[in-house]
């Protein structure tokens, strides 16, 4: 790709959420220090049919944490910094045809937000509240506001993170927070409710997964040791470990990307080191290295994402 490295200004490093619609990529600016003791702002570029990026607009928003509606049309911006606890909001927008935002006209729902992730259905957003330990269960209305549901005591905590990772089987019938020691994992039900189920697994890093990738059958988690956790998804949510584990990261994965696919996983060897890992998953789940196994970056990877341009 020409060029192979797009300026970003003042905006040194952060995190990448691609638009729905693979047309848009927000870089939620992180800097130095920003989303652990205040919120980083948000830049958004437009992505060309090549993949190359064009610079549209920077501070779009200010925040730690962003998704989307499944339709792309609404976004959800979460101002709570990972290490601080108290009272915040999450920031409502329409998306505009350019990919920079308009508040809607309620603006904000009151919940302290750590992270926050979209049940394949489109209906609800769970959002782990680190003030009050909990889970609360949003619905998203006509115009894209959101509305409180439901709220489920939780008590995960990552150390790494201030808060529980948190993710969705593509079924959407379960729930995972990952806190200190092991998974917790949450039936979902019909109406978005959760149910607790206890533990899905143990995890054997002391401080807690810090990315999680979960398909329709397997999970893989990132952590602070060296290899990477994988499991294969039991018909009641709790995860089994495959065994051998073939792949080892380096000093341990922060982040953790799939492909739109979910054919291929990529990983890198620790917080904004310079190797990213790169694997297939195969039919039992079990990761196999491709080749070459690992690809060099020069700065280091603070942040992964894959786009689905169809």
């Amino acid at each position: 790709m020409n060029p192979a490295t797009i300026n970003l200004g003042g905006n040194s490093s952060g995190t990448l959420i691609p638009s729905p619609s693979g047309k848009y990529l927000y870089m939620l600016y992180e800097g130095q220090q920003s989303c652990d003791l205040s919120p980083g702002s948000i830049s958004v570029f437009a992505i060309g049919a090549t993949g190359s990026l064009t610079h549209v607009a920077d501070n779009i928003a200010q925040g730690c944490s962003l998704i989307f509606d499944a339709t792309g049309k609404y976004a959800y911006v979460a101002d709570s910094p990972r290490n601080v606890e108290g009272a915040g909001t999450v920031s409502q927008y329409l998306v505009n045809s350019d990919g920079t935002f308009t508040p809607l006209s309620v603006p904000t729902v009151p919940v302290a937000a750590a992270f926050m992730v979209l049940h394949p259905s489109g209906k609800y957003v769970y959002i782990e509240d680190i003030t009050q330990q909990q889970i609360v269960q949003f619905t998203i209305g006509a115009t894209g506001a959101l509305t409180q549901a439901s709220t489920t005591s939780a008590s995960a905590y990552s150390a790494y993170l201030g808060g529980a990772v948190m993710a969705i089987d593509p079924s959407g019938r379960y729930l995972y927070l990952a806190g200190v020691s092991d998974i917790s994992l949450f039936s979902i039900n019909s109406d978005g409710t959760l149910t607790a189920k206890g533990s899905a697994a143990t995890f054997p890093c002391g401080d807690g997964p810090t990315a999680i990738i979960v398909t329709s059958k397997y999970a893989y988690f990132g952590d602070c040791s060296s290899p990477l956790g994988q499991y294969v998804m039991q018909s009641d949510g709790t995860l089994a470990a495959i065994s051998p584990v073939n792949i080892v990261i380096g000093l341990g994965s922060f982040l953790l990307t799939a492909d739109p696919t979910n054919r291929y996983l990529y990983a890198n060897d620790s917080y904004g080191e310079t190797t990213i890992t790169q694997s297939a998953i195969g039919s039992s789940g079990a990761l196999t290295p491709l080749n070459p196994a690992r690809v060099d970056i020069p700065l280091g990877a603070i942040s992964l994402a894959t786009v689905s341009t169809n």
